[in-house]
């Protein structure tokens, strides 16, 4: 059991909104197909983002980012997804979902949007593979999707609930326990 104390209560767990509680949740939560380097032998002022939920990337040019999973990566073992495989498919309804493009296209805007500024489309060419699109360069785009605001959502929970306020079940390596959590007093994870 994991405890933690926040300097802000969460408003929301949905990455949407950028909200700096949620995002701490989502942290321990839900993965990045990329992530910051960090250790003892990596300087303070270094950002490098290195490979976590995705093996490999590569950019063949300039517009096109392909990204190759990880093989054997699951959700957490909790309902809605009940330990279901993570595929090409949840990176691209995570990213057009937080991009509001595709099918989430005349959604509300979004903080996280911006930060897939120029996506035109994200592609799924095999279960481990996911190819993004964009229309114009992004230099900061690898570092965009090593946040923890851009961590892979499980699709389920909007589909029953509509949103990401209030649960989430992901990747990582600590679940948000919701029976024990005292939403304004303290988090636990399991």
């Amino acid at each position: 059991m994991l405890k933690h104390a926040l300097t802000s209560a969460p408003r929301t767990l949905d990455p949407l909104s950028q909200d700096a509680g949620g995002g701490t949740v989502l942290s321990f939560t839900n993965d990045s197909l990329l992530q910051f380097k960090a250790g003892p032998g990596v300087a303070y002022s270094e950002i490098a983002v290195q490979p976590h939920l995705a093996r490999s990337w590569e950019s063949p040019d300039p517009l096109t980012y392909l990204l190759h999973l990880q093989p054997g990566v699951s959700f957490a073992n909790l309902p809605p997804v009940s330990g279901r495989a993570l595929t090409s498919a949840d990176v691209k309804w995570t990213y057009e979902y937080l991009s509001q493009t595709g099918a989430f296209k005349s959604a509300p805007p979004s903080l996280t949007a911006t930060m897939f500024s120029g996506l035109s489309a994200v592609e799924t060419p095999d279960e481990a593979t996911v190819r993004v699109r964009l229309a114009k360069p992004s230099a900061p785009f690898l570092n965009y999707i090593g946040s923890a605001f851009c961590s892979i959502l499980a699709h389920e929970i909007f589909e029953q609930d509509g949103d990401f306020s209030k649960r989430t079940v992901g990747t990582g390596p600590w679940q948000l326990d919701t029976r024990a959590t005292q939403r304004d007093r303290r988090w636990i994870y399991r």
